[in-house]
């Protein structure tokens, strides 16, 4: 009798388990089958749209230690031979673009890149010249333009 209940009880928890599972594949589908409709009228552009209207992002900066990294030199050393833009080191990534509700368009910049030029400097000079990687992400709202426009120069929209 004891034996019996024992088996039982083993069955009825294999039984629940699966049903568990089953359930949590079921609702994992259906999240999934819910991201195109999410993403709309979403487009993905290769990273090289961003790259032609970007040649260099803005740098890092610790306010405590007052050094600041430049990856591609950033504007400071625009004028040297030999730096190279984002295009020209090793990247990859994608660009995408959706119109909003409002007419704004959503630009959303997934960028990594490998054996980039660096330099760190402080107030002062020039402390380090180097090679670095690096990932940047932005997400950004332009409010007037056209979804067939270029992706718009970051130093454009941060500094006007």
């Amino acid at each position: 009798m004891i034996n019996l209940k024992i088996k039982l009880k083993k069955e009825v928890r294999i039984k629940m388990k699966k049903t568990r599972i089953i359930l949590l594949a079921t609702l994992g589908l259906c999240m999934l089958s819910f991201i195109p409709a999410v993403l709309g009228a979403a487009e993905s552009k290769p990273i090289s749209a961003f790259t032609a209207t970007n040649r260099n992002i803005a740098g890092w900066a610790d306010p405590e230690s007052g050094l600041t990294i430049l990856p591609h030199g950033f504007f400071l050393f625009n004028g040297l031979d030999g730096l190279e833009s984002i295009a020209e080191c090793d990247h990859h990534g994608s660009v995408l673009v959706k119109e909003l509700k409002g007419g704004q368009i959503l630009y959303k910049v997934n960028l990594h890149v490998k054996g980039a030029s660096m330099f760190v400097v402080d107030q002062y000079s020039l402390i380090f010249v180097g090679e670095m990687d690096y990932n940047f992400q932005v997400t950004m709202i332009v409010y007037d333009g056209e979804l067939s426009d270029p992706v718009p120069n970051l130093l454009m929209i941060w500094f006007p």
